[in-house]
């Protein structure tokens, strides 16, 4: 156990930096465009960083219990959910302290953005380099427990990276420095705008997606070829009979024609030898899942590939592969 912490503080030190890069633009703005002492300043780091154990600690535990399932997380559904969240406490910061300056009445629900800890949990979801190298070793150790002692570590070593933007804090005197702090959390926060509207629409299209694996009785194979005689065509058909069964056939034939595409629907995937691609099907091909084969190479690579690999093609799109 405490090995693992210590993998995890060692892991926070040696990626700090690039934690500082990612999350500098955020935090010190928000720093920066108040007042406050230095002791403040500190105790608003800490907040900060409390958010942050908050979300590591979750997600470690998340990360050790699924270990290797983690891709039912949906990285990309979190970031760019957080992102958003993190844009409309960074209006809504900015809009508080302008009507704060102004002595104008504040809505009770913005004052939530005095809370330097929700921008740590905001912040502490986002998937940035260091944040996946962690999640990726809490997958490997698997168990909760081993994740969150993994997380906890890595926070500690993160966190010292982050005690110097206390100091920044004198920068809140000048009158200018609290403007342009101000006017740059705008800029950061319709930069995570875009990326998390960006992030969302790419995860909703990723639901309408088919994921081609082409061994899976969800799919059949036609393998399209003058001939079978050579040891190639041999190999592959003895090694794709093996594998799928009733679900493949060979088609001999000496030309491809829109006839015989006609006849392939969703769920098929056709391999065609490369004597056959004619330039008055190219659109006609394009609308089915195939692979172009090539003979000079080995069938057992491409049996290979095909057993290993599965592909992911967006809507409305079709596979095509050349080995």
């Amino acid at each position: 156990m405490f090995k693992t912490l210590a993998e995890g503080f060692i892991l926070g030190l040696t990626t700090g930096t690039v934690c500082l890069v990612s999350c500098t633009p955020i935090y010190l703005p928000f720093i920066v465009s108040e007042k406050r002492s230095i002791g403040k300043n500190l105790y608003k780091v800490f907040e900060i960083s409390a958010g942050r154990f908050f979300s590591y600690l979750a997600f470690g535990a998340m990360a050790g219990w699924l270990g290797g399932n983690i891709a039912a997380i949906d990285r990309t559904l979190f970031t760019g959910i957080a992102y958003i969240l993190l844009t409309v406490f960074m209006l809504l910061s900015f809009f508080r302290l302008t009507r704060k300056d102004k002595s104008c009445h504040i809505p009770k629900f913005v004052n939530v953005t005095k809370s330097a800890f929700l921008l740590g949990v905001f912040t502490g979801i986002n998937f940035c380099p260091s944040f996946l190298i962690a999640l990726s070793k809490a997958v490997d150790l698997a168990g909760p427990i081993s994740g969150v002692m993994l997380f906890l570590g890595f926070f500690f070593g993160t966190s010292l990276f982050l005690l110097p933007l206390a100091f920044t804090g004198f920068l809140s005197h000048l009158k200018i420095m609290k403007v342009i702090a101000r006017y740059a959390s705008i800029a950061v926060a319709l930069y995570f705008l875009y990326s998390g509207v960006n992030k969302i629409i790419h995860y909703t299209h990723s639901l309408q997606a088919r994921i081609i694996d082409p061994i899976s009785e969800e799919y059949e194979i036609k393998v399209f070829a003058p001939n079978f005689d050579s040891p190639f065509y041999s190999t592959l058909i003895d090694s794709l009979t093996n594998i799928k069964g009733d679900g493949f056939e060979k088609v001999i034939t000496s030309k491809l024609t829109e006839e015989h595409l006609s006849h392939i629907h969703v769920g098929t995937i056709i391999l065609i030898d490369p004597s056959l691609e004619e330039d008055s099907l190219a659109e006609s091909i394009t609308q089915t899942d195939h692979y172009i084969l090539n003979p000079e190479h080995s069938a057992i690579e491409v049996v290979t590939f095909l057993r290993t690999y599965s592909i992911k093609v967006g809507k409305n799109q079709y596979l095509k592969w050349e080995f």
